[in-house]
């Protein structure tokens, strides 16, 4: 599990950058674009690719909190 902090439900779209009245979220609207694509890129990376857990491929973002459940 992820948890995006200052995140709202749009903020893994392009809409609040293109439309920053209408979106008011604690994260900057080009910040929570760019950590969103790199969650995406990564996950891909670590699953297809190196075979990595997900919390040692995304650690250093700070702005996220995963935990595993087994």
């Amino acid at each position: 599990m992820i948890e995006l902090k200052g995140f709202g439900h749009n903020s893994l779209t392009d809409n609040p950058f293109i439309y920053p009245e209408s979106f008011i979220y604690e994260i900057d609207s080009k910040s929570a674009l760019e950590i969103s694509r790199k969650i995406v890129l990564r996950y891909f990376k670590s699953i297809l690719v190196n075979k990595k857990s997900l919390s040692s491929t995304l650690g250093d973002i700070e702005q996220i909190k995963i935990e595993e459940f087994k």
